[in-house]
């Protein structure tokens, strides 16, 4: 009943900003470009990613620091050199947080990389209040049916810390290696950002969303949705390029029609001459937050310093 009541005052609130419609138009999109301050008002856990590519975020994450829960900064990276792991990577963000180790190559078993990852936060703790665990693709390399074995040995070593662990949609990760590793994880973000590698010019249809969480079963808050702050531009004869913070206002200038709200997949959508770009806004943010409170799941940002200034004030 709560999760009704709270929709319904967060549909209101949202309902007031100028740019929270699905019939969009140009002027509407460069004429506000503001944030304001607002409260919290997702009541679930929020996470949020901040890279030393998109520096932005760090002013995003300062003004937003109240409504965000978990941050975790994109430094560390595991690989295998001369026939011994190693974490390459700086710190370069200084935030405290979940700071996120990733996979490149592996030599040996996971539980030997659980006591290299254990040493490394530790000589890091001054920024390290848990652990992000990403690259489930580099462990299915090594590992195939053998990867939630070890990743339970790996998790044994990093029993002390908190951690998040990011895992594919609809893929190699099932409900087989939730079960093996729930006990040890406190939130598992699904990359549901990445319908776009699927096919198509959508960046995450909310089906895909829905029926990527029901892959696995998921069921309450130690489950995150993953919502997407960038783009793409997907232009006839060429690969799609990356829209961001940066370029989303130069091609909303050269638009040349209007805003397209496609109904079943919830996104907007708009045309620059033979280009078609597909970049969040607040309507299609807003249903995938309502998504998670309807279902009482958590939220995963990718990531915070790609998003326009406003994505910020409906959380």
């Amino acid at each position: 009943m709560w999760c009704i009541i709270f929709l319904f005052v967060i549909q209101y609130v949202n309902s007031l900003h100028p740019l929270m419609k699905q019939n969009l138009t140009k002027e509407d999109v460069l004429k506000y470009r503001t944030s304001e301050y607002s409260p919290k008002q997702f009541n679930g856990t929020l996470l949020t990613y901040i890279t030393p590519w998109n520096l932005y975020g760090l002013n995003l994450l300062e003004k937003n620091k109240h409504k965000i829960d978990i941050v975790s900064p994109v430094l560390f990276t595991i690989q295998s050199y001369n026939g011994k792991n190693e974490i390459i990577g700086e710190d370069e963000l200084q935030i405290v947080g979940y700071p996120r180790y990733t996979f490149n190559s592996i030599t040996g078993d996971l539980k030997n990389v659980g006591k290299l990852i254990k040493e490394h936060c530790i000589k890091h703790s001054s920024i390290c209040n848990g652990i992000m665990i990403d690259g489930i693709y580099t462990l299915y390399r090594y590992y195939k049916n053998e990867m939630g074995k070890q990743l339970v040995s790996m998790f044994e070593e990093l029993k002390n810390f908190k951690i998040v662990i990011a895992i594919p949609p609809m893929s190699i990760f099932t409900e087989y290696e939730i079960e093996l590793t729930k006990k040890y994880v406190e939130l598992y973000v699904v990359m549901t950002y990445d319908y776009f590698y699927r096919g198509g010019i959508y960046n995450s249809p909310l089906s895909f969303i829905d029926s990527s969480m029901k892959y696995i079963k998921a069921k309450g808050p130690q489950f995150a949705i993953g919502i997407n702050f960038y783009g793409y531009a997907h232009c006839k004869n060429k690969q799609p390029v990356v829209v961001d913070r940066k370029t989303y206002y130069d091609w909303v200038k050269l638009s040349t029609g209007p805003f397209k709200w496609n109904e079943p997949e919830k996104e907007h959508i708009f045309t620059v001459q033979d280009c078609m770009i597909d970049y969040p806004t607040l309507e299609y943010i807003k249903v995938r937050i309502n998504y998670a409170i309807k279902n009482n799941f958590s939220i995963g940002i990718w990531e915070l310093g790609q998003g326009l200034d406003y994505f910020m004030d409906i959380f």
